[in-house]
């Protein structure tokens, strides 16, 4: 299937805010999968990770030999996407060990300090970057991701709902995929003709090493005893937080530009927060909610800092880092 390429005025106005309610679901819906299986299944971070990418790859990698097979001049992808791979195959297994050592709502804040690190990779990697550093605004905003910080693990420690340990590989995984979306742009700036085929490349490459994972670090033993409802589960969160959510923010990108949809992703948090209460009985509380609107209006200030500047190649949307950034 060849991607999409729409006009701005392609698709209708409700169509498309369809698909962005539909990927803020799907984004939100990812760390809610994620806590529901590190508590309710009998699988460690590495095997539950490694099964769930066994939907990806059976998805990923028949569509990209599919695709560089009929186009040969596409193939340098699989070479170009290797160091964008990294960091998601860092990302993804850290994002799935947090599952196991913070709440929801935690996850789904915390991990929005992507926008910071991505900001901070920018500038050390990308020297057209560093003029944001001369705005008062990526200031505010550092402090204001700090504070929001402060306050989200202040709380989440004194409670005993994560600990030092739990924290810090959120952290890793937020850095991870910070530098994801900055070795995006960089390195696959001149496969932006098939975005489809550079998301399905790095998928393939991170799938291959989280299986490989799940049988050198994980209990795989324990995979024949899953029920076939957690199968289900863990197809769902595949499908939704992996694929779907990836299909569908590209589709809405093409119509309503990066900013805007990014700007819409600082709903998501609030909605698996809200979700994870009534689902998980896991409710963040003041403090915590007052650090994550911190972090949500900071993101929104780094946010504002790509506003007037040139659109952002859609190969950067179609590898950005979903569920999160997180899946």
């Amino acid at each position: 299937m060849a991607p999409p390429h729409p006009s701005e005025h392609d698709g209708s106005v409700p169509g498309t805010v369809a698909k962005l309610v539909a990927a803020l679901l799907c984004l939100a819906a990812a760390p809610l999968f994620m806590r529901y299986l590190a508590r309710f299944s009998a699988l460690d971070a590495w095997t539950m990770n490694g099964a769930r990418y066994l939907v990806v790859v059976a998805y990923c990698l028949p569509f990209a030999v599919w695709r560089t097979w009929r186009n040969p001049e596409r193939r340098r992808v699989w070479w170009s996407v290797r160091r964008v791979a990294l960091a998601s195959i860092v990302g993804q297994a850290t994002w799935a060990i947090s599952a196991y050592h913070n709440e929801a709502g935690i996850i789904a804040f915390v991990i929005r300090s992507t926008f910071l690190f991505a900001a901070v990779y920018s500038i050390v990697l990308l020297p057209g970057e560093r003029a944001m550093m001369a705005k008062p605004r990526f200031w505010l905003a550092t402090a204001g991701v700090s504070v929001g910080l402060v306050l989200l693990f202040w709380d989440a420690l004194r409670s005993g709902t994560s600990s030092l340990y739990g924290l810090s590989i959120l952290l890793l995984s937020a850095a991870a995929w910070g530098l994801y979306w900055v070795l995006v742009k960089r390195d696959l700036a001149g496969h932006d003709q098939d975005q489809q085929l550079n998301f399905a490349v790095n998928a393939v490459y991170t799938s291959v090493v989280l299986i490989a994972a799940m049988f050198v670090f994980g209990d795989y033993h324990a995979l024949p005893a899953v029920t076939p409802r957690l199968w289900g589960i863990m197809a769902c969160s595949a499908v939704t937080g992996l694929l779907l959510s990836h299909t569908l923010l590209y589709r809405t990108i093409q119509h309503l530009g990066p900013v805007v949809t990014d700007g819409a992703k600082c709903v998501q948090p609030f909605l698996t927060a809200i979700a994870a209460w009534f689902l998980l009985h896991e409710a963040l509380k003041p403090t915590q909610w007052v650090g994550g609107f911190a972090l949500m209006v900071s993101s929104g200030l780094l946010l504002s800092l790509r506003l007037g500047k040139k659109t952002v190649p859609a190969a950067q949307v179609a590898c950005e880092p979903v569920g999160g950034e997180e899946s």
